[in-house]
């Protein structure tokens, strides 16, 4: 989910469908499931983009996005993800986006579609290709695996299961205004300063 410039809350199911939930009316005043465009496969994540554009995520059918009138699913030549089997993505300060997926995490520019960067477990960049969840603050990334790794834009600091993370599968993810991971399992919450 994601909150636009007007407060709307954008949701997405695994079932293939939107909904902009206006959080006054306490319903959503936009649905859409099966509109030409959006491709077939289960949604895995929202998020607003540059223009309030909506991209969506799928577990098989790329990227979609909606730029306020219609849906679009993104094919490039080339195959520009790795896998498109995208589990989540997120913008972060520099315009670049980071896309997580079976086979690691990526970051790609939108302005001119390349992938910039790619690790994996082959690459030695993360300790397992399969890539969950990422969460994003102004010093880098922040992904979800089995236990969380950070990015800084030039190296990895790897946090395993220890005292401060509850179990190792990661399962929400997220980053606060006092740069604190929140990293949620199936056992718990913790909580980490992370520095």
């Amino acid at each position: 989910l994601d909150v636009d410039d007007d407060g709307q809350v954008w949701l997405s199911s695994d079932s293939g469908e939107v909904c902009s939930f206006d959080p006054d009316q306490a319903r959503c005043v936009q649905f859409y499931q099966n509109e030409p465009g959006m491709p077939a496969e289960p949604f895995t994540h929202l998020t607003i983009g540059p223009e309030a554009s909506i991209y969506v995520s799928t577990l098989g059918g790329g990227l979609t996005v909606f730029n306020g009138s219609s849906w679009e699913t993104l094919e490039i030549a080339g195959e520009l993800t790795a896998n498109n089997r995208i589990r989540d993505l997120t913008e972060i300060a520099d315009g670049f986006v980071w896309i997580a997926n079976e086979l690691g995490v990526q970051q790609m520019n939108p302005v001119d579609p390349v992938v910039q960067r790619l690790y994996t477990l082959e690459n030695g960049g993360i300790p397992i290709d399969d890539v969950r969840l990422l969460a994003t603050d102004a010093g880098g990334i922040l992904i979800g695996v089995l236990g969380a790794d950070f990015f800084d834009g030039n190296d990895w600091q790897f946090f395993i299961p220890v005292d401060w993370l509850s179990v190792s599968v990661v399962q929400a993810l997220a980053i606060d205004i006092q740069l604190r991971a929140w990293i949620g399992t199936k056992t718990g919450l913790s909580i980490c300063n992370c520095e």
